[in-house]
């Protein structure tokens, strides 16, 4: 189908490029301030053409209007006129100033100014602005002209919040150096042989204009594959695509990592050991002589598996002979000093009977290995008519070698 379209800066570069590719199949009318070159560019490349200067929006008004009396409605609005400036502010006069950013800025703004009421009224409709790459990046000795691109790169992204919900949609264009005559008209002389070849870019733009109604492009850059560092920029001037680091790094004080010192680690829980292959797990304490002897069945294998090699996890030794402890009776409260607590001894165990202990001979330790002895058989490694005889189930002796009298 059909669409009516507006190209502002159409009648040389990549305007005129643009409206010669979309007038093939469109119904294109091209605005200038020249009416002389306007009218002749607009028969070669079959199109309508309107003159008006974009920094006066009087005009701009007048043209928008014309256009609906023609043709009934606005589909498209592509944003193309500018004009290009370099050097720093100061050498920037205050016509260069004003001229640039009226061009530039202020025409971009105008032109939609004028044509959104019209898309609101007809329910909808697409606005392309063409930026630059220098709408995203700074360089030096640009401040004037990336100044007023930025400017429109702010604007088309309000734009797009704004009227998405009127179902018009709104891209942002930032093609890279291209082969125009930008450059001359300034008096500058730039390398274009890495720069694209304006085909290209207007080819991106019919394809953006002829997407499904609900299929929005909110923006695209395009530029030469060859553009690197080294042959972008003219090192006698010009303008630069290319990301200037120091210029653009952050304003606030740049974050400060921390890090732990390996002579004050933190120290974890005591109960938790970090046994994961970057960390540094604490060294197990030993057992102080309070604690409470640990049984092996209490000791859980730790995954040696996890364990870094150069970590070395010390656990606690077990005694070599365990014993068996005898429980000390407690020491019982002494009477108070008011006398009413009558003081009653603890019962301590029977002692064993006071008769003199009778030396054993040979000692029973050799009576119980003489395996040939008839006692040791018949009596239990006892002699007959002895007194004594061997409990080794008391708890009070730790050895069945000794003794003591028999009930």
């Amino acid at each position: 189908m059909s669409k009516v379209i507006i190209v502002s800066g159409g009648s040389d570069g990549l305007g005129l490029k643009i409206a010669q590719e979309l007038a093939t199949e469109n119904q294109v009318v091209i605005l200038a301030h020249n009416p002389e070159k306007l009218q002749k560019v607009a028969a070669e490349i079959h199109s309508d053409y309107i003159p008006a200067d974009v920094t006066q929006y009087s005009q701009v008004a007048s043209a928008v209007n014309q256009v609906i009396e023609r043709h009934g409605r606005i589909d498209c609005l592509v944003n193309c006129a500018g004009i290009w400036a370099q050097g720093q502010i100061t050498q920037n006069s205050e016509e260069e100033i004003n001229n640039l950013l009226d061009v530039n800025t202020k025409g971009t703004i105008f032109l939609c100014k004028a044509v959104i009421p019209h898309m609101e009224k007809q329910g909808g409709g697409e606005i392309i602005n063409i930026i630059s790459q220098d709408g995203l990046y700074a360089k030096k000795d640009r401040s004037l002209y990336h100044s007023s691109k930025w400017a429109i790169t702010g604007f088309t992204k309000c734009l797009q919040q704004d009227l998405a919900q009127k179902n018009i949609k709104v891209t942002g264009v930032y093609p890279g150096l291209m082969k125009t005559s930008l450059f001359e008209k300034k008096g500058v002389t730039r390398d274009l042989s890495h720069a694209l070849d304006l085909e290209d870019v207007a080819k991106l733009i019919k394809f953006v204009i002829h997407l499904k109604a609900d299929t929005h492009i909110p923006e695209i850059g395009i530029k030469h594959l060859s553009n690197t560092d080294s042959n972008m920029d003219d090192p006698n001037g010009g303008m630069s695509l290319n990301l200037d680091p120091d210029l653009i790094t952050t304003q606030g004080t740049p974050q400060v990592i921390t890090q732990v010192s390996p002579s004050n680690p933190v120290q974890p829980a005591a109960d938790v050991v970090d046994i994961t292959p970057d960390g540094n797990p604490p060294v197990a304490e030993a057992p102080s002589s309070q604690q409470e002897s640990i049984a092996p069945q209490d000791l859980a294998p730790l995954p040696d598996e996890n364990i870094p090699s150069q970590t070395q996890v010390i656990l606690p030794q077990l005694p070599q002979d365990p014993t068996v402890s005898i429980p000390t009776p407690p020491i019982p409260p002494a009477p108070s000093s008011s006398g009413f607590d009558e003081y009653k001894p603890f019962p301590l165990p029977p002692l064993a009977p006071t008769q003199p202990t009778p030396s054993l001979s040979p000692p029973i330790s050799a009576i119980l290995s003489d395996e040939s002895s008839p006692a040791t058989e018949s009596h239990g490694g006892v002699q007959p008519g002895s007194n004594f005889a061997i409990d080794s189930s008391s708890p009070l002796f730790e050895n069945p070698d000794d003794v003591k009298p028999a009930k």
